[in-house]
């Protein structure tokens, strides 16, 4: 007798335990799907299932990052913070009508940086005379002593503004290091050469200075990537008119 109640005992505790551990929330990534996102960008994520409720939880970072409330299979996330080069990890589970909880599932997101390029690339100017400057003006530099490049980035509302911009100046034997601080307009934004001293062109012919790209950040201090192909720009510094006196 003492036997056949202990059987009993461990069946019916068997079956308790199946019970509860059937309906405890899971814990164990079953499947994952790597996949890659931009910085700045917003992306919406979805899952097939037969579900009523779908929860969803985002980790990884040091950053918070704007998800949508969602108890349905998709999802929205906002990288508006996020760190570049981070995986940040988007679980995903369901509850179905029963009460029954699906496995645990994973989109597993790698943040890649938003790229910066120069465009407007060959301009020309003449030469900065001594004690004055292009335009002719011997005091301060104007709009005039100032040539524009356009700089664009290839995520829509990416990077916040200002982004710090470094860049070099560089007429093939001398380099002069820059940098400027630039206010975006979605994925446009303006960086201002000025035309200088350095830009001093006392040669016969004419000499070629190179603007080179070199790093920026945006203003949560996140790095952005160089374009390989589109970071340099160049001007054209045409030497200065000689006279001589009869």
């Amino acid at each position: 007798m003492k036997t056949r109640i202990l059987s009993f005992l461990f069946v019916l505790i068997g079956g308790l335990f199946m019970a509860t551990s059937a309906f405890a929330q899971p814990t164990v990534v079953k499947s994952q799907k790597d996949v890659t996102a931009k910085d700045g960008s917003t992306v919406t994520y979805s899952v097939t299932g037969t579900g009523t409720s779908f929860y969803w939880t985002l980790s990884g970072g040091s950053n918070t990052n704007t998800v949508s409330s969602s108890s349905t299979n998709s999802v929205s996330v906002t990288w508006d913070n996020a760190d570049p080069g981070q995986t940040y990890n988007l679980d995903v589970y369901l509850v179905d009508a029963n009460g029954c909880y699906s496995e645990l599932y994973r989109f597993a997101i790698k943040i890649e940086s938003i790229v910066l390029s120069i465009t407007d690339a060959d301009t020309e100017t003449c030469s900065w005379l001594e004690t004055s400057n292009k335009s002719g003006n011997p005091t301060a530099l104007s709009a005039n002593d100032v040539i524009e490049f356009t700089l664009t980035l290839d995520q829509a509302n990416g990077a916040a503004s200002p982004i710090a911009v470094n860049y070099t100046v560089s007429n093939g034997s001398l380099t002069e290091s820059r940098s400027e601080n630039i206010t975006f307009t979605g994925t446009s934004g303006t960086i201002h050469v000025q035309v200088d001293d350095f830009f001093s062109n006392t040669s016969t012919s004419n000499k070629t200075y190179t603007i080179t790209i070199d790093s920026a950040k945006d203003n949560n201090n996140n790095d952005l990537s160089i374009s390989t192909t589109a970071k340099t720009a160049t001007i054209t510094v045409h030497p200065v008119p000689t006279i001589t006196l009869d």
